[in-house]
Protein backbone atom coordinates (compact mmCIF):
# COMPACT_ATOMS: atom_id res chain seq x y z
CA UNK A 1 0.00 0.00 0.00
CA UNK A 2 1.39 3.37 -1.10
CA UNK A 3 0.10 6.89 -0.12
CA UNK A 4 -0.55 9.13 -2.76
CA UNK A 5 1.54 12.02 -1.34
CA UNK A 6 5.28 12.41 -1.58
CA UNK A 7 8.08 12.66 0.66
CA UNK A 8 8.62 15.95 -1.31
CA UNK A 9 5.01 16.71 -0.82
CA UNK A 10 5.86 16.96 3.32
CA UNK A 11 9.32 18.04 3.33
CA UNK A 12 7.46 21.36 2.54
CA UNK A 13 4.46 20.79 4.50
CA UNK A 14 7.08 20.28 7.96
CA UNK A 15 9.62 22.92 6.71
CA UNK A 16 6.35 25.57 6.43
CA UNK A 17 4.78 24.41 9.51
CA UNK A 18 8.30 25.41 11.62
CA UNK A 19 7.86 28.72 9.60
CA UNK A 20 11.22 27.90 7.95
CA UNK A 21 11.62 29.25 4.29
CA UNK A 22 11.08 26.07 1.31
CA UNK A 23 14.19 25.59 -0.32
CA UNK A 24 15.49 22.84 -2.53
CA UNK A 25 15.20 19.08 -1.83
CA UNK A 26 18.82 19.07 -0.84
CA UNK A 27 19.09 21.72 1.00
CA UNK A 28 20.03 20.93 4.42
CA UNK A 29 16.99 22.07 6.13
CA UNK A 30 15.06 20.00 3.69
CA UNK A 31 17.34 17.46 4.68
CA UNK A 32 16.64 18.11 8.54
CA UNK A 33 12.90 17.41 7.66
CA UNK A 34 12.97 14.37 5.76
CA UNK A 35 15.02 12.75 8.53
CA UNK A 36 12.45 13.92 10.73
CA UNK A 37 9.82 12.46 8.50
CA UNK A 38 12.10 9.35 8.43
CA UNK A 39 11.85 9.07 12.27
CA UNK A 40 8.11 9.31 12.10
CA UNK A 41 7.97 6.30 9.64
CA UNK A 42 8.94 3.83 12.63
CA UNK A 43 7.71 5.76 15.15
CA UNK A 44 4.12 5.21 13.58
CA UNK A 45 4.76 1.40 12.89
CA UNK A 46 5.55 0.98 16.55
CA UNK A 47 2.39 2.49 17.92
CA UNK A 48 0.31 -0.31 16.57
CA UNK A 49 0.08 -3.72 14.73
CA UNK A 50 -0.86 -1.77 11.47
CA UNK A 51 -2.93 -3.91 8.84
CA UNK A 52 -0.83 -2.64 6.03
CA UNK A 53 2.10 -4.04 7.37
CA UNK A 54 1.37 -7.90 8.34
CA UNK A 55 2.75 -10.49 6.62
CA UNK A 56 3.04 -14.18 6.41
CA UNK A 57 6.36 -14.83 5.51
CA UNK A 58 9.20 -18.19 5.74
CA UNK A 59 12.27 -17.80 7.61
CA UNK A 60 15.30 -15.59 5.68
CA UNK A 61 17.79 -17.95 6.64
CA UNK A 62 18.62 -20.98 9.29
CA UNK A 63 21.61 -22.13 11.09
CA UNK A 64 21.11 -25.39 12.87
CA UNK A 65 17.58 -24.78 14.55
CA UNK A 66 17.45 -21.23 14.59
CA UNK A 67 15.52 -19.37 12.24
CA UNK A 68 16.19 -15.59 11.65
CA UNK A 69 13.31 -13.41 10.35
CA UNK A 70 14.72 -9.81 8.92
CA UNK A 71 12.78 -6.45 8.85
CA UNK A 72 10.49 -7.91 11.29
CA UNK A 73 9.24 -4.92 14.06
CA UNK A 74 6.86 -7.15 15.55
CA UNK A 75 6.38 -10.59 15.57
CA UNK A 76 2.86 -12.63 16.22
CA UNK A 77 2.95 -15.96 15.60
CA UNK A 78 4.80 -19.39 14.12
CA UNK A 79 3.03 -22.25 12.44
CA UNK A 80 4.07 -25.32 10.91
CA UNK A 81 2.57 -27.68 8.50
CA UNK A 82 1.44 -27.86 4.60
CA UNK A 83 -1.63 -26.22 2.70
CA UNK A 84 -2.66 -29.92 1.86
CA UNK A 85 -2.59 -30.77 5.57
CA UNK A 86 -2.84 -27.74 7.03
CA UNK A 87 -1.02 -25.90 9.61
CA UNK A 88 -0.73 -25.77 13.31
CA UNK A 89 0.96 -23.32 15.83
CA UNK A 90 3.76 -23.94 16.98
CA UNK A 91 4.30 -23.96 20.81
CA UNK A 92 6.31 -21.22 22.77
CA UNK A 93 8.29 -22.17 25.48
CA UNK A 94 10.73 -20.80 28.14
CA UNK A 95 14.22 -21.09 28.17
CA UNK A 96 13.85 -23.92 30.88
CA UNK A 97 10.94 -25.91 29.23
CA UNK A 98 12.32 -25.82 26.08
CA UNK A 99 15.84 -27.26 27.39
CA UNK A 100 13.78 -30.15 28.86
CA UNK A 101 13.38 -32.33 25.83
CA UNK A 102 16.21 -33.53 23.49
CA UNK A 103 17.17 -31.40 20.75
CA UNK A 104 15.75 -33.15 17.76
CA UNK A 105 15.65 -32.42 13.95
CA UNK A 106 13.84 -33.85 11.05
CA UNK A 107 13.05 -33.98 7.51
CA UNK A 108 10.08 -32.54 4.87
CA UNK A 109 9.00 -35.97 4.58
CA UNK A 110 8.49 -36.66 8.38
CA UNK A 111 4.94 -36.02 9.91
CA UNK A 112 5.27 -33.84 12.43
CA UNK A 113 2.62 -32.84 15.86
CA UNK A 114 4.41 -30.97 17.69
CA UNK A 115 6.88 -28.15 17.30
CA UNK A 116 8.08 -26.01 20.07
CA UNK A 117 9.88 -22.92 19.88
CA UNK A 118 11.82 -20.28 21.87
CA UNK A 119 12.97 -16.66 21.90
CA UNK A 120 16.78 -16.28 21.10
CA UNK A 121 17.46 -12.93 20.25
CA UNK A 122 15.53 -10.29 18.49
CA UNK A 123 13.98 -11.48 15.06
CA UNK A 124 15.76 -15.05 16.20
CA UNK A 125 13.58 -18.63 17.42
CA UNK A 126 14.73 -21.65 18.14
CA UNK A 127 12.99 -24.66 16.98
CA UNK A 128 12.71 -28.40 18.56
CA UNK A 129 12.08 -30.42 16.29
CA UNK A 130 13.68 -28.26 13.26
CA UNK A 131 13.86 -28.61 9.84
CA UNK A 132 17.32 -30.37 7.94
CA UNK A 133 16.13 -29.90 4.47
CA UNK A 134 14.51 -27.10 1.83
CA UNK A 135 10.98 -29.18 1.82
CA UNK A 136 11.43 -28.74 5.57
CA UNK A 137 11.97 -25.15 5.62
CA UNK A 138 9.15 -24.34 3.83
CA UNK A 139 6.56 -26.08 6.20
CA UNK A 140 7.31 -22.77 8.72
CA UNK A 141 5.30 -19.45 8.15
CA UNK A 142 6.05 -16.53 10.37
CA UNK A 143 3.39 -13.80 11.08
CA UNK A 144 4.87 -10.76 11.65
CA UNK A 145 4.11 -7.03 11.52
CA UNK A 146 7.41 -5.60 8.71
CA UNK A 147 9.51 -2.57 9.25
CA UNK A 148 8.19 -0.13 6.57
CA UNK A 149 10.70 0.97 3.84
CA UNK A 150 11.58 4.39 4.08
CA UNK A 151 11.13 7.09 1.06
CA UNK A 152 14.24 8.48 -0.02
CA UNK A 153 14.14 10.50 -3.25
CA UNK A 154 11.69 13.65 -3.96
CA UNK A 155 9.10 11.29 -5.37
CA UNK A 156 9.00 8.62 -3.41
CA UNK A 157 5.87 7.67 -1.51
CA UNK A 158 4.80 6.55 2.24
CA UNK A 159 4.14 2.65 2.60
CA UNK A 160 1.11 3.88 4.57
CA UNK A 161 -2.57 4.58 3.82
CA UNK A 162 -3.75 8.39 3.22
CA UNK A 163 -4.72 8.33 6.64
CA UNK A 164 -1.68 8.01 7.81
CA UNK A 165 -1.24 11.72 6.56
CA UNK A 166 -1.62 13.76 9.68
CA UNK A 167 0.39 11.68 11.70
CA UNK A 168 3.43 11.87 9.78
CA UNK A 169 3.21 15.63 9.34
CA UNK A 170 2.49 16.34 12.83
CA UNK A 171 5.17 13.98 14.16
CA UNK A 172 7.79 15.27 12.19
CA UNK A 173 6.93 18.70 13.09
CA UNK A 174 7.41 17.91 16.48
CA UNK A 175 10.84 16.51 15.59
CA UNK A 176 12.31 19.45 13.42
CA UNK A 177 10.99 22.13 16.22
CA UNK A 178 12.78 20.18 18.76
CA UNK A 179 16.13 18.85 17.14
CA UNK A 180 16.70 22.05 15.06
CA UNK A 181 14.73 24.87 16.42
CA UNK A 182 14.76 24.04 19.95
CA UNK A 183 11.03 25.68 19.94
CA UNK A 184 9.60 23.11 22.62
CA UNK A 185 6.47 25.20 22.75
CA UNK A 186 5.86 24.18 19.16
CA UNK A 187 7.29 20.94 19.42
CA UNK A 188 4.48 20.32 22.11
CA UNK A 189 1.38 21.49 20.28
CA UNK A 190 2.22 19.49 17.32
CA UNK A 191 2.50 16.32 19.32
CA UNK A 192 -0.83 17.01 20.82
CA UNK A 193 -2.36 17.13 17.51
CA UNK A 194 -0.35 13.84 16.89
CA UNK A 195 -2.20 12.28 19.78
CA UNK A 196 -5.32 13.58 18.81
CA UNK A 197 -5.02 12.27 15.45
CA UNK A 198 -3.84 8.63 16.21
CA UNK A 199 -6.71 8.36 18.82
CA UNK A 200 -9.05 9.26 16.35
CA UNK A 201 -7.87 6.58 13.70
CA UNK A 202 -7.61 3.95 16.30
CA UNK A 203 -11.46 4.34 17.45
CA UNK A 204 -12.13 3.97 13.71
CA UNK A 205 -10.52 1.23 13.13
CA UNK A 206 -11.37 -0.29 16.02
CA UNK A 207 -14.88 0.68 15.23
CA UNK A 208 -14.85 -0.83 11.86
CA UNK A 209 -13.08 -4.17 13.45
CA UNK A 210 -16.35 -4.01 15.93
CA UNK A 211 -18.83 -3.29 12.66
CA UNK A 212 -17.12 -6.67 10.99
CA UNK A 213 -17.13 -9.05 13.64
CA UNK A 214 -21.29 -8.09 14.33
CA UNK A 215 -21.96 -7.90 11.14
CA UNK A 216 -24.66 -10.73 9.67
CA UNK A 217 -23.58 -11.87 6.64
Amino acid sequence: MLSTFTLSDLTTIVLHNCGEAVSAFSSPLSVKAREALQQAVYHIANEKQWSHLAVRTPADSWAANVATILNCSRFQNVQFGTDTDGFTDCIKLDKRLFHTRPLVSFLGTDVLTYVSYKIVDKNMYAFNPYPVDAVGYAQFRFDIIRLPQLPQLAADKFECPDDHRNLLIYFATAQFATAHLHDYQLANQYMAMYGDALKSIRIREGSTAMNMRTRTW
